[in-house]
């Protein structure tokens, strides 16, 4: 019955995406990057262009959706924070809900259903929770695969194009929130041209539509480059986008070895699937290779940087689950069940509510004593630390470079296109009221501006008050003189 297959599914799914999402709604600072991501989008309502005026090397669309979900929180009365939060969300319910549908189309019911109820929590678990990248661009890249699928079951190649094209432009939509899914972009644009071969397109035209199709996947970027060759800033996009990475250095390992077990959750299941195929001696259908295929090419992704984080591992969690479908047949409705409950219980909603709570508190806390002592000349300045403090305080930005990885973090000491020691002491030059660091590194620190930043803080700042923030102890240091107009309190 349709409400058994369709209406019942979505409940489910629905109610999970709430539960795994809902602790950190509210939270202003749930993670590191999307704090950043936040703070640049709000700022763009007010004029401020990204790679000019707010540096990061994310492609645009990415601070398009959260200025425009900035903007909806403001007409909506969810707030800034909300807002990007609350979009999403809908973005995990819209992937949940692919990975359900595509499962559907391979496996029965039960197994379709494990594959979307295991979706938020993997999500979340990997640390796609609030709004990192991955929440936004995933279920973009299962858009792709789903309009890619449905070109290859057309029997006529023209009827094939239009999907096929669709999914290229889609796919291109989603390299303008990150970069790292031209893999993907390509494997499945390569899948829709063999298709296309396979049902007697002749070569000059199997050239055209390529050539089309690649022009599909290029047209947002295309139009991005073309919006800031014309305001005359090409030279800060094409630096930002497509140069600075390569001047980011090498932690010195690759793939960190504690980062195994994080892969390990998504490639036991997705070899388990393979497994069960080979068991039962089926041979794989086109759409699993095809699928097999795209998750390789996700992870191939992964290695498109510099750096490999825990989060990075959020994009394969729907190869991963499609992979595993097999396996999952085998499950029973019960034994399904257990274990979407048994990801549920390992995600562990009641602590992550403490935990957004605690940190809701301690930013909450650093932002309150911090205001006096900043205003539209004296910035607070955060060397390390929640950069959501810029927003909540209200005062001005110290720098275009307002993330505090970007000037405390040697990887990107030559990256940036300036001379971070001569940042951070232009920064320290324009006294800023209050200044936030951390007891210790996230990453390796670098070592120039670090110097710097505690040399003028043992002259020039005294400790007003410490918080417990996310494993680490934040310290806010105010002016020991105060600021001119606003003395020592």
């Amino acid at each position: 019955a349709p409400i058994t297959r369709t209406v019942l599914p979505f409940l489910l799914i629905l109610a999970i995406v709430v539960a795994t999402r809902a602790p950190y709604l509210g939270d202003p600072a749930p993670g590191f990057d999307e704090q950043l991501y936040n703070l640049i989008g709000q700022q763009m309502l007010h004029g401020a262009l990204p790679y000019v005026d707010l540096w990061d090397r994310k492609p645009i669309g990415l601070f398009l959706i959260f200025a425009l979900s900035a903007r909806l929180g403001d007409l909506t009365g969810l707030g800034v924070v909300m807002g990007y939060q609350v979009m999403a969300m809908l973005f995990t319910l819209g992937g949940a809900w692919l990975t359900f549908a595509l499962a559907a189309r391979e496996a029965r019911l039960s197994a379709a259903l494990i594959a979307g109820a295991a979706y938020p929590p993997l999500m979340g678990y990997l640390g796609s929770f609030a709004g990192q990248s991955e929440a936004f661009y995933v279920p973009l890249m299962l858009a792709m695969l789903t309009l890619v699928e449905a070109g290859r079951r057309k029997q006529l190649a023209r009827d094939a194009v239009l999907p096929f094209g669709a999914a290229m432009l889609v796919g291109g939509l989603a390299l303008q929130i990150k970069y790292t899914v031209a893999p993907q972009c390509a494997f499945l644009g390569l899948a829709a041209i063999w298709h296309l071969h396979s049902k007697g397109i002749v070569r000059p035209q199997l050239v055209g539509i390529a050539l089309a199709f690649g022009l599909l996947g290029l047209l947002p970027t295309l139009l991005a480059a073309f919006a800031y060759a014309v305001a005359g800033h090409w030279d800060e996009f094409l630096f930002a986008n497509f140069i600075s990475i390569f001047g980011r250095a090498s932690p010195g390992h690759k793939f960190p070895i504690q980062l195994l077990p994080f892969f390990a959750i998504l490639a036991v299941p997705a070899m388990m699937g393979a497994a069960a195929l080979a068991i039962e001696r089926k041979r794989p259908s086109p759409t699993y290779l095809l699928r097999a295929g795209w998750a390789a090419s996700c992870i191939a992704g992964l290695f498109m940087g510099s750096t490999i984080y825990a989060y990075y591992f959020a994009a394969l969690v729907p190869a991963a689950l499609l992979m595993a479908i097999p396996v999952f047949g085998l499950l029973g409705p019960v034994a399904g069940a257990v274990l979407i409950a048994a990801l549920l219980f390992a995600y562990n909603v009641p602590a992550r509510i403490g935990f957004a709570r605690a940190d809701r508190a301690a930013t909450g806390q650093l932002a309150r004593m911090a205001a006096p002592h900043v205003d539209a000349r004296h910035c607070l300045y955060v060397f390390d630390g929640p950069s959501a403090l810029y927003r909540m305080t209200g005062g001005c930005l110290p720098s275009r470079f307002i993330y505090p990885d970007h000037l405390n973090n040697a990887l990107e000491q030559h990256a940036l296109g300036i001379d971070t020691a001569r940042e951070v002491r232009r920064i320290l030059a324009r006294e800023p009221g209050a200044i936030v660091t951390a007891n210790r590194p996230v990453t390796v620190p670098n070592q120039h501006t670090t110097a710097l930043v505690r040399q003028e803080i043992a002259r020039n700042y005294l400790p007003l008050t410490s918080v417990a923030f996310a494993g680490r102890v934040l310290t806010l240091h105010i002016r020991k003189d105060g600021i001119p107009g606003n003395p020592k309190r």
